[in-house]
């Protein structure tokens, strides 16, 4: 498709303008311009939308891309911004049928290394937008920035995301985001409101049990709390640390939040941290039904706390006790039987009756790629802590784990993929593919149906569920 776009696109500067949607699939070429004899090259797909197939493409995009020298560093080295020149052409008509112009993030300030970047950053963000705000998809909505959490509410007709700058990276100088959306639908029509208010990255995000407020956490050390109907900033709490996770109590009367150091309460009436936990400070957050325990990911082991005494009264697993281990193949099917010993957990999911903690631990001495199985799925007693069984699956860039509202069904993102297991018999029930980059965070809706799923690839996707 490469040696076919090629000409396409040097024909497009000359061609006479016909505006006319834009038809995916999408195929992208880009030429550096500044360069000596520069050819096109293929790049920066458009994820879901893209094809590489001659027979598939719809229109092809060509990208012009210039610079200008914004200054010069200390080591005489000159810093560049960049600036895109696009033009659709549709395939294989050859018409030019649209155009728009974009331009990149500034130069860094200074050079951290010698062999440092010395242009800001592409405007592909931006050129994405444009494509995706033309283009209806019912399946996914994109984003602009990176999806960093994803929450529903307790009706199922509105949820939320929120953002940063890029997939895992902080910057203070960002305007974090957080969209309200209905997940009936996905599209631009779908958006109902954006709040902005965090700086760096929003950190988690979580319905009140009567679904009218929702309170975020962000990197900069705020827990903010939102008029759900109206969009209005309500109030926000000041943190002395970085807010990982945060979750309402059943009767909505507390607010916990996980922090690297501590586990905090907030009374979400006063908005005041009412009291604090020093040895429960993590990840994973995740009150019991009846709100009598909280289940925190501390330290690499999962600690059961005690709200109304305001201390951690259990934590496990115990690394000094053998388990047998089944091995599950990627059928599902199993393979072997070994007793091993539990290592740190990763993450968690309390089912939804509040009887059973399932935790996963990935073994990252293991080659993932060559299909060995590297992730241990245990299951615990909620109470007690005690083991009750284990298996292992073959797995990578495991973020997200979430339990149906029934309880019968568990949702793992396994890399690009969701892996829907039955509870019960731990039988892979459905594989979810779509997305092109890591599972982020999952959410069901409330009665079980279907599932949202936010990924690395800045899109959110809606899947109806097997029953």
């Amino acid at each position: 498709m490469k040696d076919q776009a090629s000409p396409v696109c040097d024909n497009a500067s000359s061609a006479l303008f016909e505006r006319a949607a834009v038809s995916p699939p999408f195929f992208v070429m880009k030429k550096e311009m500044y360069a000596e004899n520069p050819p096109w090259e293929f790049s920066y797909q458009l994820p879901h939308l893209g094809t590489l197939s001659a027979n598939e493409v719809g229109t092809i995009f060509c990208i012009s891309e210039t610079r200008a020298q914004t200054g010069t560093y200390t080591d005489g080295s000159a810093a560049y911004q960049l600036f895109w020149e696009v033009r659709a052409v549709s395939w294989p008509e050859g018409k030019f049928i649209a155009r728009n112009s974009f331009t990149g993030s500034p130069p860094p300030e200074t050079k951290v290394f010698a062999s440092g970047s010395t242009e800001g950053s592409f405007p592909y963000s931006e050129f994405a937008a444009w494509i995706f705000d033309q283009v209806d998809h019912p399946d996914f909505m994109h984003h602009p920035d990176a999806v960093t959490t994803l929450a529903v509410s307790p009706s199922g007709n509105v949820a939320a995301f929120g953002t940063a700058v890029a997939d895992q990276i902080v910057d203070m100088d960002y305007q974090a985001r957080i969209t309200l959306f209905r997940p009936s639908i996905l599209n631009r029509d779908s958006i109902i409101d954006v709040l902005e208010g965090h700086q760096g990255m929003v950190t988690s995000l979580a319905f009140s049990p009567d679904g009218r407020t929702l309170a975020s956490s962000g990197y900069d050390l705020f827990i903010k709390f939102w008029d759900v109907a109206s969009g209005r900033l309500i109030a926000q709490v000041s943190l002395a640390d970085n807010p990982n996770d945060l979750v309402f109590s059943p009767d909505g009367t507390q607010l916990a939040v996980a922090s690297n150091l501590q586990v905090v309460f907030i009374d979400p009436v006063s908005r005041q941290v009412t009291r604090s936990i020093q040895e429960a400070g993590g990840d994973g957050l995740t009150f019991s039904p009846d709100g009598g325990q909280l289940y925190a990911k501390s330290s690499g082991s999962i600690k059961i706390i005690d709200p109304s005494a305001n201390r951690v009264t259990l934590a496990f697993p115990d690394p000094f006790t053998l388990v047998p281990t089944l091995s599950v193949s990627a059928d599902g099917s199993t393979v072997s039987v070994t007793y091993e010993s539990p290592e740190v957990v990763d993450g968690f999911a309390l089912s939804p009756d509040g009887t059973q903690v399932v935790t996963y631990t990935i073994d990252r001495s293991v080659d993932s790629a060559a299909g060995t199985d590297n992730v241990r799925l245990a299951t615990w007693d909620a109470r007690t802590g005690k083991y009750s069984r284990e298996i292992k699956f073959p797995g990578e860039l495991i973020h997200a784990i979430k339990f149906s509202p029934d309880g019968k069904l568990l949702a793992i993102g396994n890399a690009s993929e969701i892996w829907i297991w039955d509870a019960a018999s731990w039988q892979i029930k459905q594989k979810l593919t779509g997305h092109i980059g890591h599972i982020v965070d999952l959410a069901f809706s409330p009665d079980g149906t279907n599932l949202l799923s936010a990924g690395s690839d800045r899109t959110i996707r809606a899947w109806a569920v097997e029953k």
